[in-house]
């Protein structure tokens, strides 16, 4: 498989890993990979790199089709559960591709996400929000 997703148990950390094309239908397959791994919990976050993605096919419609395939699963397995994404992408024409379908799907898909330029920053974004939550 071109893409991948790694697991971290004691974090509850999702890494996925896009290389290549990156078709509609990838993210809830590589959802679905993760849940299934034995100690994944609702609290699990994911760390979402691009660096190495081909974001070319990603059109308006195949986008809508993604967010329309991503949602139910986030739905059914992540339920109410806090849980936290963050997107990781260098390239900078790729990363306003990715701002741009992000704030579109925001509406649709629930859990909180950001968008940063290393994963160093993404890993700081989600310790804090984690933090966060800890003080409620």
């Amino acid at each position: 498989m071109k893409h991948r997703i790694e697991f971290d148990r004691d974090r509850q950390l999702g890494v996925v890993r896009y290389k290549g094309e990156v078709q509609p239908e990838d993210p809830a397959r590589l959802i679905r990979e993760l849940v299934a791994r034995p100690g994944w919990t609702p609290r699990c976050d994911r760390i979402v790199l691009y660096d190495d993605a081909d974001l070319g096919e990603l059109t308006a419609s195949n986008f809508k089709r993604t967010a329309a395939l991503l949602q139910p699963v986030i739905a059914q397995f992540y339920g109410q559960a806090p849980n936290f994404s963050a997107h990781v992408c260098g390239n900078a024409l790729q990363r306003s591709s990715l701002e741009y379908w992000m704030a579109l799907g925001s509406a649709i898909y629930s859990p909180p996400m950001a968008l940063f330029e290393t994963r160093r920053e993404a890993e700081a974004w989600l310790a804090d929000q984690r933090a966060a939550l800890e003080k409620r």
